[in-house]
């Protein structure tokens, strides 16, 4: 951190929650770039060092943002009380994520292909492909990832372009299974991910087969001793990082500029999201009402417990989603 002495009794001040001071820490960890740059602290730097360092911290979401800007705000203050001179450049800093949603967001299912192309521009050499790219698929359709790895040949329909999510938790009375449509778009992918039985690599003349995971879901990668779930941490989520940079990379040798229809930082929760804004915008358009809280309802039906949902109450738990995702939307 830039001033390490100074940030830590800020934050030894500010809180005593173990997880508090992680964000803290990353926070000023992030900062400290721009700091070092213009070689002055956060508390003293003018509007347009100040913007900087800030969006280099925020995120894409907005109420992340605002935390980030309520704690440097109370950095500033604590600052000022402590005998330091600060400028006033904090109380003009802007939430302005759009162009970190433009990187990080798709806007439509043929946006999502176009942007999967340029990450995986030859599936067909490299056959594993289609299964990264139907991950992807998955994600903007509006599974979980935790659904996402259940689902089968069984659970698409082509013919219907339905595709059924698998109940993880069972209720009593049993529920109805929720039933989403499949983007024409996204059919060769999940086809492909679906027949295949070995993955084709293009490695020497004539190229190479690799055997694929046993079982049944559409999602296996290749053969390996690892879980689905296992491999997702570890092999897609990297690989698929990896791909995204090497398409940036490729404009920046070659100093072109990057399609603004291109989102080249996307991952499986921006996917996601992306694909659940896109179908409340396509309802809105045709006068449907919004409503976050079905959404919400639904994603609650098959998600893990994490340590923040222990801390509240369902009720609470819901009104706090609903109210984040209407910030995003």
């Amino acid at each position: 951190m830039y001033n390490e002495q100074i940030k830590n009794a800020f934050i030894t001040k500010y809180t005593k929650s173990t997880q508090t001071k992680t964000l803290l820490l990353h926070i000023f960890d992030r900062t400290m770039a721009v700091e070092e740059k213009y070689g002055v602290d956060f508390y003293a730097m003018n509007v347009e060092q100040a913007q900087e360092a800030f969006n280099c911290v925020s995120g894409i979401k907005v109420s992340g943002a605002s935390t980030i800007l309520m704690i440097l705000k109370a950095y500033v203050r604590w600052c000022a009380a402590n005998g330091y001179h600060v400028s006033k450049a904090v109380q003009e800093l802007r939430i302005d994520v759009y162009d970190k949603l433009r990187e990080s967001y798709v806007a439509s299912p043929r946006h999502l292909l176009y942007t999967l192309n340029a990450a995986f521009p030859n599936p067909e050499d490299n056959e594993i492909e289609y299964v990264y790219r139907s991950f992807l698929w998955l994600g903007f359709i509006g599974l979980q990832v935790c659904e996402a790895i259940l689902i089968t040949p069984e659970d698409i329909n082509f013919k219907e372009l339905t595709l059924t999510c698998p109940i993880i938790k069972p209720k009593e009375p049993p529920e109805t299974p929720r039933i989403f449509a499949i983007y024409p778009e996204a059919v060769p992918d999940l086809r492909k991910a679906v027949e295949l039985k070995e993955f084709k690599e293009s490695r020497g003349k004539d190229g190479v087969k690799k055997p694929r995971a046993s079982g049944n879901e559409i999602l296996r990668g290749k053969e390996s001793k690892r879980t689905l779930e296992e491999a997702i941490e570890a092999t897609f989520r990297p690989t698929i990082s990896r791909a995204f940079k090497a398409a940036l990379d490729k404009y920046e040798k070659t100093g072109t500029t990057i399609p603004a229809e291109l989102s080249l930082k996307i991952t499986y929760k921006h996917v996601y999201l992306s694909g659940i804004f896109y179908r409340t915008y396509e309802r809105e358009r045709i006068g449907f009402p919004i409503r976050f809280d079905e959404i919400v309802l639904g994603e609650r039906r098959n998600a893990k417990e994490s340590s923040f949902s222990r801390n509240y109450t369902e009720r609470k738990l819901l009104n706090i989603l609903i109210r984040n995702m209407e910030q995003d939307y």
